[in-house]
Protein backbone atom coordinates (compact mmCIF):
# COMPACT_ATOMS: atom_id res chain seq x y z
CA UNK A 1 0.00 0.00 0.00
CA UNK A 2 2.85 2.43 0.96
CA UNK A 3 4.63 1.63 -2.58
CA UNK A 4 1.30 2.54 -4.35
CA UNK A 5 0.58 5.65 -2.18
CA UNK A 6 3.86 7.42 -2.39
CA UNK A 7 4.00 6.75 -6.10
CA UNK A 8 0.69 8.16 -6.67
CA UNK A 9 1.97 11.39 -4.74
CA UNK A 10 5.70 11.48 -6.09
CA UNK A 11 3.91 11.22 -9.57
CA UNK A 12 1.11 13.54 -8.97
CA UNK A 13 -1.28 9.99 -10.51
CA UNK A 14 -4.85 10.80 -11.76
CA UNK A 15 -5.33 7.41 -11.48
CA UNK A 16 -4.08 3.90 -10.16
CA UNK A 17 -5.60 1.01 -11.69
CA UNK A 18 -5.72 -2.05 -9.36
CA UNK A 19 -5.38 -4.79 -12.23
CA UNK A 20 -7.43 -8.40 -10.21
CA UNK A 21 -6.94 -9.88 -13.87
CA UNK A 22 -6.33 -13.31 -12.39
CA UNK A 23 -6.72 -13.32 -9.30
CA UNK A 24 -8.63 -15.78 -8.40
CA UNK A 25 -10.60 -16.93 -4.90
CA UNK A 26 -10.73 -13.30 -3.40
CA UNK A 27 -11.48 -13.36 -0.02
CA UNK A 28 -12.78 -10.62 2.30
CA UNK A 29 -9.84 -9.56 4.23
CA UNK A 30 -8.58 -8.95 0.12
CA UNK A 31 -11.46 -7.22 -0.75
CA UNK A 32 -11.59 -5.52 2.16
CA UNK A 33 -8.16 -4.11 1.81
CA UNK A 34 -8.19 -3.23 -1.68
CA UNK A 35 -11.82 -0.52 -1.01
CA UNK A 36 -9.15 0.93 1.70
CA UNK A 37 -6.84 1.09 -0.97
CA UNK A 38 -8.97 3.09 -3.41
CA UNK A 39 -9.83 5.50 -0.53
CA UNK A 40 -6.11 6.54 0.15
CA UNK A 41 -5.94 6.93 -3.44
CA UNK A 42 -8.56 9.37 -3.65
CA UNK A 43 -7.37 10.92 -0.51
CA UNK A 44 -4.08 12.23 -2.75
CA UNK A 45 -6.12 13.43 -5.54
CA UNK A 46 -6.64 10.55 -7.84
CA UNK A 47 -9.09 8.06 -8.88
CA UNK A 48 -8.70 4.06 -7.89
CA UNK A 49 -10.14 1.89 -10.56
CA UNK A 50 -10.74 -1.98 -10.28
CA UNK A 51 -10.09 -3.68 -13.45
CA UNK A 52 -10.53 -7.91 -14.15
CA UNK A 53 -12.47 -8.22 -10.95
CA UNK A 54 -13.86 -12.31 -11.20
CA UNK A 55 -16.78 -12.67 -10.69
CA UNK A 56 -15.83 -14.40 -7.17
CA UNK A 57 -14.46 -11.61 -6.46
CA UNK A 58 -17.30 -9.51 -7.28
CA UNK A 59 -19.82 -11.50 -5.15
CA UNK A 60 -17.48 -11.57 -2.28
CA UNK A 61 -17.53 -7.55 -1.97
CA UNK A 62 -21.54 -7.47 -2.50
CA UNK A 63 -21.48 -10.52 0.40
CA UNK A 64 -19.96 -8.23 2.57
CA UNK A 65 -21.60 -5.42 2.54
CA UNK A 66 -18.60 -3.24 1.56
CA UNK A 67 -19.39 0.42 0.33
CA UNK A 68 -19.07 -0.05 -3.99
CA UNK A 69 -20.40 3.82 -4.40
CA UNK A 70 -18.18 5.63 -6.07
CA UNK A 71 -15.58 2.83 -7.49
CA UNK A 72 -14.80 2.59 -10.81
CA UNK A 73 -15.00 -1.62 -11.49
CA UNK A 74 -14.15 -2.30 -14.90
CA UNK A 75 -13.92 -5.67 -16.84
CA UNK A 76 -10.38 -5.87 -18.54
CA UNK A 77 -7.32 -3.20 -18.10
CA UNK A 78 -7.87 -2.61 -21.63
CA UNK A 79 -11.29 -1.05 -20.48
CA UNK A 80 -9.47 0.60 -17.53
CA UNK A 81 -6.82 2.31 -19.54
CA UNK A 82 -9.10 3.46 -21.80
CA UNK A 83 -11.20 5.03 -19.44
CA UNK A 84 -8.43 7.04 -18.45
CA UNK A 85 -7.46 8.19 -21.74
CA UNK A 86 -10.87 9.31 -22.31
CA UNK A 87 -11.03 11.08 -18.59
CA UNK A 88 -7.73 12.83 -19.54
CA UNK A 89 -8.77 14.00 -22.79
CA UNK A 90 -12.21 14.63 -21.08
CA UNK A 91 -9.87 16.85 -18.98
CA UNK A 92 -8.09 18.57 -21.41
CA UNK A 93 -10.60 19.43 -23.30
CA UNK A 94 -12.32 21.40 -20.42
CA UNK A 95 -9.78 22.97 -18.92
CA UNK A 96 -9.46 20.06 -16.15
CA UNK A 97 -13.01 20.23 -14.86
CA UNK A 98 -13.84 17.05 -15.47
CA UNK A 99 -11.07 15.48 -13.50
CA UNK A 100 -13.33 15.62 -10.57
CA UNK A 101 -11.37 15.51 -7.06
CA UNK A 102 -7.76 16.48 -8.61
CA UNK A 103 -6.03 19.21 -7.22
CA UNK A 104 -5.12 22.24 -9.22
CA UNK A 105 -1.69 21.03 -9.83
CA UNK A 106 -2.61 17.69 -11.65
CA UNK A 107 -5.03 18.77 -13.48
Amino acid sequence: MILLLAAVSRKGARFAILDLTGAEGLDAGTAAHLLKLIQAVRMLGAEGILTGVQPSGARAMVDLGLELAGVTALASLREGLRYCIGRMRAGDATGGAAMRGAPAGRR
